[in-house]
This record gives structure tokens, sequence and C-alpha cells, in this order.
């Protein structure tokens, strides 16, 4: 009698199919894609993992095109937002509440 395949492996293929299947004509967004549907098979630290290797490779393979004067200015602006971000989550969802 055959193996039969389990579930969450048919899962965890499926989303990965439905993620590269809509990278692949949008262009990004691969990760957000199939984590939403890997986090049924596997661990969110293995999703978290996973989707940075895949999303992280094709910025490696390009590295010789990426010029640090046109990187600059967007290096500098995330440094520049990091304290208010960190401000936002240390106040807590209530912070975020419009004021009546």
């Amino acid at each position: 009698m055959p193996e039969t395949v389990p579930l969450h492996l048919i899962v965890f293929l499926l989303a990965t199919f439905l993620g590269a299947l809509v990278a692949g004509v949008a262009g990004f967004v691969f990760g957000l894609i199939a984590s939403a549907i890997w986090l049924y098979a596997i661990t969110p630290a293995q999703t978290a993992a996973l989707a940075m290797d895949i999303q992280g490779y094709p910025i490696w393979t390009l590295r010789h095109a990426l010029h640090a004067a046109r990187r600059l200015p967007f290096i500098a602006g995330a440094a520049a937002r990091i304290p208010l971000g960190a401000q936002v989550v240390l106040a807590g969802p209530e912070a975020l509440r419009s004021p009546r």
C-alpha cells in the first residue's frame, strides 16, 4: 500500500505555489501570500525564516547592481523613523486610537 502524503506537506506546497504565482505576476509579496497559508502547516519561526530567505535571495544575487549612493536616502529615512516606530510600539494600541 503506498504511503499517503501528510496534509501539512500538501498545504505547504500549495502555499508555496500560490506565493510564487502571485510574486511572478506582481513581482513582490511572495512572503505575505505564502506565509498566510504556511502558518497553518509550520511554526511562525519557520515561516519568518523561510520568508526572509526567499525574499533575501534575489537581493543577494543582484547586490552588484545596488549602488551605495542610491541607497543612502532610504537608509537615512529608515534610521530617522526607527525611534518613532519604537515609541508607537511601546505606547501600545491605545495610543493609536483617535481621541473622542
